[in-house]
């Protein structure tokens, strides 16, 4: 019995994004998985943790590969699901008034020595907030203050919660989040300059700012600010060659993105 495997990707170029994606089957012999692709990495010579510096983390050079990751963000924290992620995630911007005194509790399950937690100051210092503690207080400058989860092969759950003063918040609007991050392929102007063979060969890259993926036994929701680049979102296991119905609802400009099996 013949067994195949099709992948479901996810164009987009520079847009806001909310989608919706579900598989319906009759077909008991068809389900979907989480994909085990493996996305491109910006930088190639990353083969531990050590190899992500801390200039590579201002710089945002270090890129973004993850499979089955997902944030949730709240006012005052965020919570982060991945089986396996590599690169940096600029995960939450804080921005202070004034010079403040800010404590962070925080709760990991993902393996020591996979993974980073650090503040990125906006004098370009970069603060290393200790794995193997709890809790951490930190007085942040006045302006914008970056939080940031660097990881090699890291999978687990991270919570962060922050505890501030009046005038001490988390934001979306900051001049970080409007900084472009470094992408494999830096001729991407459009969304036809991602061709069949780029997404093929995985060439295309990964950048996005915001960027969230919920996925379930048979659907999946992606968020993001902004996004450039190839998701290769889920993966369909079928045994046999059989009918599949997909439902999907996006608030995209239909211009900006696209949505292909491979």
């Amino acid at each position: 019995m013949k067994r195949t495997k099709t992948y479901i990707g996810v164009m987009i170029i520079f847009t806001s994004i909310f989608t919706v994606f579900i598989l319906f089957t009759k077909n008991y012999n068809v389900k979907a998985e989480n994909t085990k692709i493996k996305i491109s990495l910006d930088n190639q010579n990353i083969t531990s943790l050590k190899d992500i510096t801390d200039t590579m983390i201002i710089k945002k050079e270090a890129g973004f590969q993850a499979i089955g990751y997902s944030s949730d963000y709240k006012e005052n924290g965020f919570t982060i699901h991945t089986d396996k992620f590599t690169g940096v995630d600029y995960s939450k911007v804080i921005h202070a008034d004034q010079r403040s005194k800010v404590t962070f509790r925080y709760n990991s399950t993902i393996e020591h020595g996979a993974y980073r937690l650090v503040l990125i100051l906006n004098d370009k210092r970069v603060v290393e907030i200790p794995a193997d503690k709890s809790k951490f207080t930190y007085e942040i400058p006045k302006g914008d203050t970056v939080v940031a989860l660097a990881g090699y092969k890291a999978h687990g759950k991270l919570t962060f919660q922050m505890k501030s003063a009046e005038g001490v918040k988390f934001t979306d609007d900051s001049e970080w989040d409007k900084e472009e991050a470094v992408t494999d392929t830096k001729d991407i102007t459009s969304l036809k300059d991602i061709t069949d063979k780029m997404i093929l060969k995985k060439e295309a890259g990964f950048q996005a700012v915001g960027y969230s993926s919920n996925l379930t036994d048979n659907d999946f929701v992606i968020s993001s600010g902004k996004f450039t680049g190839v998701d290769y979102s889920k993966v369909i296991h079928a045994k046999n060659k059989g009918k599949v119905t997909f439902k999907y609802h996006s608030t995209m400009d239909t211009a900006s993105y696209k949505i292909v099996l491979v």
